[in-house]
């Protein structure tokens, strides 16, 4: 999932083009140490939520998000922000 930001990735411009790739940039971070991620399978069994935090946090700002597990007609897994929060 991730590397297939690099290709959205500017080395020149250290910037994103075609899209978001600050996933990307922060594991090829020269100052990211730690990577910690977690797995949660959705409830109503329609995919599985991945979620991973870079220490120090680096080039990415630090939110709290709020996700969701919901269908789409386009795909049978995805997530949409909503009112279970992770941090």
């Amino acid at each position: 999932m991730w590397v297939k930001q690099k290709f959205k990735y500017d080395r020149g411009t250290n910037k994103c083009v075609g899209g978001d790739c600050r996933s990307y940039t922060q594991i090829i971070w020269k100052h990211s140490k730690r990577l910690g991620c977690a797995r949660i399978k959705c409830d109503n069994n329609i995919g599985t939520l991945v979620r991973c935090n870079y220490d120090p946090p680096g080039n990415i700002p630090v939110y709290s998000f709020q996700f969701q597990c919901v269908q789409f007609h386009y795909t049978s897994k995805f997530y949409q922000p909503s009112s279970t929060k992770i941090k």
